[in-house]
């Protein structure tokens, strides 16, 4: 008996986790294809937030909104995907200083205005050695201070702003 209550305790919390890597799957191909047809934007301008200058370009489903911190040059452009029952997803893309053809990515799945998942990627070039007194994200070429703990609350209070600025 105890071996079946096991087996079937492995079982259901397999079959949960499945779905919810089939939920996050279909939520990021859905923004995949709202990001291929969103044509133009209904409604474009500029915020300022401290030494942050944010040019904002509103879709049908998607709000996106590029962010240039002056101080750093850092340039992090976020994605804010929504649709009847509200914000769903959100993607950042923060610009290489070193590369500008590489980018740290981040994203965000929402559900009832919390995140429930996230994701934090960066291309890495093999075989580079990093010095002792210089962190990962110095090395190549990303700003330290904007980090996941940076974003997690820089999302809700930029949305927050782009709502109340029209």
């Amino acid at each position: 008996m105890k071996k079946i209550c096991i087996l079937f305790f492995i079982f259901t919390s397999n079959l949960f986790a499945q779905n919810d890597s089939l939920k996050i799957d279909s939520i990021e191909n859905i923004a995949f294809k709202i990001d291929s047809i969103k044509g133009k934007p209904t409604e474009s301008f500029k915020l300022k937030l401290d030494s942050i200058t944010i040019v904002v370009n509103k879709y049908l489903y998607v709000i996106n909104a590029k962010n240039y911190f002056k101080k750093s040059k850092t340039e992090i452009e976020i994605n804010y995907y929504s649709n009847n029952s509200g914000l769903y997803f959100v993607t950042s893309k923060e610009r290489n200083l070193n590369n500008s053809e590489e980018y740290l990515t981040t994203t965000f799945h929402i559900e009832n205005d919390k995140i429930i998942s996230k994701n934090y990627s960066f291309p890495i070039s093999d075989c580079i050695a990093i010095k002792d007194e210089k962190n990962i994200y110095e090395e190549y070429g990303y700003n330290i201070a904007i980090n996941k703990n940076f974003l997690e609350f820089y999302i809700f209070d930029l949305i927050a702003e782009i709502k109340n600025s029209r």
